[in-house]
């Protein structure tokens, strides 16, 4: 959840309609406190991710990535949501 506090108007995006969606933004050193001149920890505790094709998957079920972007606000279903941060692992 983001609360005002962690709110950053820089993270809304624009669409045709001409509405604007706040995806939802995961930060570890946010959510944990975590002084942001220690090393962050390896995986995003509590997101699960089984997406073996992108270079932030652990190779277990996490994610490595720094953050996350998640959205868009209007999904009613897993289906709709969309992980902005997924780059495709090469081989």
């Amino acid at each position: 959840m983001c609360t005002n506090e962690y709110r950053d108007k820089s993270k809304q995006y624009y669409f045709a309609n001409g509405g604007t969606e706040e995806m939802a933004l995961f930060e570890p050193t946010e959510y944990f406190n975590v002084n942001i001149k220690d090393k962050p920890p390896k995986h995003i505790r509590g997101i699960v991710c089984d997406v073996k094709n992108c270079v932030y998957h652990d190779g277990d079920n996490f994610c490595t990535a720094n953050r996350i972007s998640i959205g868009p606000s209007y999904a009613t279903s897993s289906r709709d949501t969309l992980c902005a941060t997924f780059r495709q692992r090469t081989l």
